[in-house]
């Protein structure tokens, strides 16, 4: 039987000259290969093209749409011995189970090389299925700058590393982007944990429109770049006004907030110092908890590499989140007092559902204050 082989690595690990040199012993020996690859892949256009060199000229440009089943696609690998494809990673789900099936069916070895992660280590479409259904897979190595086994592909946009982009963007073909191969450690300290490729990530996922399947999908990066959070996690309030714990009821407050990043920043932080300002009788009670979280938000945003003025109008929101808004506040800060508005409407919706519509009538009392001041001014 035929075998259905995944050879995967980062960049520069040499794939395209692998898949050259396997395309060269067939044909030595007579023996007809057809090489494959997807049309995303622009970079030489219908040629396969290898970093030092060497080309080809591929037998199938293969859209995402199009299946290798098709009698168009079949008349030209049918007498093959091998079919060979580059940049595998980019191919579909069903094309990589059309290809497993031509091996079986068709008794035709079938060779994919590609990357296994794209630049943000989650797999592709296409490696994903490989790995799933590959007869056996193997891993071509390069090294990173440090000398140690590199594993990771990093983007680099203007000789910055980043974190956030889409997911396919082919070097070569924009002059100011080009991937570099580094070791998990190197890929850790210069992208994963890089401050601005964090904050750039956490917004992104704090201003999704499913916000809260945004963060338990990213659950591993929040607590590994906000580990206080642990502690909010099945820390429950004892008390008649809340139903959630501290976590819940954090992730139930952004769900019903305003799509805002401050606001759901704020609304992310402002009960994380909970677990540290209670105090258990008959039931929990949580005293000075607001100044608690707005000081443990100070030192996380400034851990995360924000600015002083930025951190400074969070601490805000959090340390107010349950203190009444004056007149002299909207009059003082209009902007940031509306903010704070809202930081408080969310929190007050994710608060015991008997408690909420009491709650509820604060905020009528605010918009009055807020037409008197608007009025004045």
């Amino acid at each position: 039987m035929a075998n259905f082989e995944f050879k995967y690595g980062s960049m520069s690990s040499g794939k395209s000259m692998a898949l050259l040199q396997v395309a060269y012993n067939y044909n030595q020996y007579n023996m007809k290969v057809c090489l494959i690859k997807p049309k995303i892949d622009t970079k030489g256009e219908d040629y396969l093209v290898s970093r030092i060199g060497p080309k080809r000229k591929v037998d199938i440009v293969l859209d995402k749409e199009e299946s290798l089943l098709k009698n168009k696609f079949s008349s030209i690998y049918s007498d093959a011995k091998c079919i060979l494809v580059d940049e595998a990673q980019f191919l579909t789900k069903e094309q990589v189970e059309d290809l497993w099936y031509i091996s079986k069916i068709k008794n035709i070895n079938v060779l994919c090389y590609g990357l296994k992660v794209d630049f943000k280590g989650e797999l592709f479409e296409g490696s994903k299925r490989l790995f799933e259904l590959a007869d056996k897979y193997e891993e071509l190595s390069t090294i990173c700058s440090c000398g140690k086994k590199a594993r990771q592909n990093a983007r680099m946009v203007n000789n910055k590393f980043v974190y956030d982009g889409d997911k396919i963007l082919i070097d070569n073909t924009c002059d100011e982007v080009k991937y570099v191969p580094l070791c998990s450690k190197c890929y850790l300290e210069k992208v994963f944990l890089k401050r601005e490729a964090i904050r750039e990530k956490l917004k992104t996922i704090l201003t999704s429109d499913d916000v809260v399947k945004e963060i338990n999908n990213n659950l591993e990066f929040m607590l590994i770049i906000i580990p206080e959070i642990n502690d909010m996690i099945g820390f429950e309030h004892k008390n008649h006004h809340h139903a959630l714990d501290v976590w819940n009821h954090t992730l139930l407050s952004l769900a019903t907030s305003k799509n805002d990043f401050d606001i759901r920043l704020s609304l992310l932080l402002h009960d994380i110092g909970k677990p540290f300002s209670y105090k258990d009788k008959n039931i929990r009670t949580f005293f000075n908890h607001a100044n608690v979280s707005k000081d443990m938000s100070k030192t996380i945003l400034e851990r995360l590499g924000y600015d002083k003025l930025y951190i400074n109008d969070i601490c805000f929101l959090v340390g107010n989140h349950d203190k009444k808004i004056t007149s002299a506040n909207i009059r003082e800060n209009y902007d940031l007092c509306m903010k704070l508005y809202e930081v408080q409407y969310a929190d007050a919706l994710a608060h015991d559902p008997k408690e909420v519509a009491k709650r509820l009538k604060y905020f009528d009392k605010v918009n009055k204050k807020i037409t008197r001041v608007r009025k004045k001014n």
